[in-house]
Formats: structure tokens, C-alpha cells, sequence
């Protein structure tokens, strides 16, 4: 069983937003799960040479992509990105060994995952991120087993690993059981379903970037909001369903979506 625990990441000191507030005040409404915070307090900082190079060019994001694996390995339960809204408790996954959804039909997300402890597939993806080095200008990173494939985060490693590792997995944005690990619709955890409610909401507020707080950025947070609050049916899925298929086609792994779902 996964333990009724939620843990999220939080690096840097930097003041926490109203959105991102907001989010995280869904989960003792949904839950009543224990709560647990890694920081700089409880994480080690010296790792691998990985973790040590994005925590000096200050790239906490990556620094959260590391640790939410070793969280859940070490202790088990459920992470959440802290831009994430629940709409319902995740007592019926409970029962899963590990689960994670699409954030796009071709790209597995990352901002929800769930694990039993000591689960394989986490132990594996720690393991890449041992042999994990940057490129000189850190916007890339590669790892020893994968050659000179480059990933641009967490997504595609795993997106990458589940196509390598697991020859039954399809990445063809279809919910899949399979032997010892599940995926789900992006509607599930990232952008909701057009009519009812699926477990999360993923609100993407980017914390780590460098336009977090542009115009654009807030404006269009505050359509998406106002649209989560018309009844019946979901607008703001509406939307997003349109925005991620069009996406989804930018993705690093696209190519292999085609193959998967042309192969049906």
C-alpha cells in the first residue's frame, strides 16, 4: 500500500505566491494525509555532482526533480508539485505500486507520482541521476546509460525510461495498468476532464522561471481561473485540451507518440 503521506519540495527561500497557496490549501481540504516539506533543512545538497551543480546555478527545479524521487523511495507516499489543486483525496490509488499521469499525450508528467517505498523504477531513476552531467550552458543534461540523448527535465527522463525500460508501455496519452506501475490520462491529474472531476488540477505557475511573473502569464492564470469557476462543464479544460495538443507536438519525444499510436 502507498502510505497516506504527501510530500513536496521547496528550495531557494523564495516567498511562496497566492496561487501557490491557494493550491496547497486543497490538500488538508481533500486529505487528511501527513504533509511533509524537503528543504534545504532535510535534503543533502551534496548528493552527486548533479544536485550540487544545479544548487549553485540555483536551479531548484532540478534540485526538486532529484529529491521527490528520493523522497518517495526512501518513505513512500505521494508527491505533489505545489502548483497543484486537488480535487478529490487519492485513497483509491492507494492500492497502486506506482503511478504517474501524462502532462501532454506525448510526455509523462511529473507534478503528481505516487510509490510504495523502495519502488524499482524510482531506485533506477535515482541511479540515472548519479551519472547525470550538464552541458556547458545548463539548459541540458545527459546521463551515462542513455549516450547523447539530451533531456530538458524531469518529464522526458522519465518519458525517455518508461519507452527504454518497459516494452508494454505505450506512450500514446491512454490510461495504462501495467505490471508493476500505472499512467493515467493527462486528464486525471494535470488539466481536468471537460465534464466531472479526476483527482488534480495542475496550474503550471512555473515558479522557477524567469517570467513568472510577466503580464502574460498572470492574465492568462486569471482567464484559466475564472474559467475553473463556470458550472457543468469544465471551460478550463476546454481550453487546455486545445493549448496541449498543439503543445504536445513541441515535446522531445513526439516522435515517439506517432510511432506508439500509428502502431496501435
Amino acid at each position: 500500500m502507498i502510505p497516506r503521506k504527501i510530500h513536496y519540495c521547496w528550495f531557494g527561500s523564495q516567498e511562496k505566491s497566492q496561487n501557490v497557496k491557494e493550491c496547497m490549501a486543497t490538500w488538508p481540504l481533500k486529505t487528511d494525509y501527513l504533509i511533509k516539506e524537503w528543504n534545504e533543512t532535510n535534503c543533502d545538497f551534496s548528493a552527486n555532482k548533479f544536485v550540487r551543480q544545479a544548487v549553485e546555478q540555483k536551479k531548484w527545479a532540478f534540485v526538486s526533480d532529484y529529491f521527490r524521487l528520493v523522497a518517495l523511495y526512501n518513505e513512500g507516499g505521494i508527491y505533489l508539485d505545489t502548483d497543484v489543486e486537488l480535487t478529490r483525496n487519492f485513497d483509491t490509488l492507494l492500492t497502486e505500486k506506482f503511478f504517474v499521469g501524462y502532462i501532454f499525450d506525448s510526455s509523462i508528467g511529473t507534478a503528481v507520482m505516487g510509490s510504495v517505498k523502495h519502488h524499482r523504477i524510482l531506485g533506477d531513476l535515482i541511479d540515472l541521476y548519479e551519472e547525470a552531467y550538464w552541458d556547458d550552458d545548463y539548459k541540458n543534461f545527459y546521463v551515462k546509460r542513455f549516450g547523447n540523448i539530451n533531456f530538458t527535465c524531469n518529464n522526458d527522463l522519465l518519458t525517455y525510461y518508461l519507452k527504454t525500460e518497459y516494452s508494454d508501455f505505450k506512450l500514446n496519452g491512454k490510461t495504462q495498468h501495467l505490471n508493476d506501475f500505472s499512467v493515467y490520462s493527462k486528464e486525471e491529474f494535470e488539466i481536468g476532464p471537460i465534464i466531472g472531476k479526476k483527482h488534480a488540477l495542475h496550474r503550471c505557475e512555473g515558479s522557477w522561471k524567469d517570467d513568472k511573473d510577466s503580464r502574460k502569464k498572470i492574465i492568462s492564470s486569471s482567464i484559466k481561473r475564472m474559467a475553473a469557476r463556470i458550472p457543468l462543464i469544465n471551460v478550463e479544460s476546454c481550453i487546455r485540451h486545445t493549448t496541449y495538443a498543439k503543445k504536445m507536438k513541441n515535446e522531445r519525444f513526439y516522435d515517439l507518440y506517432l510511432r506508439d499510436t500509428e502502431n496501435k
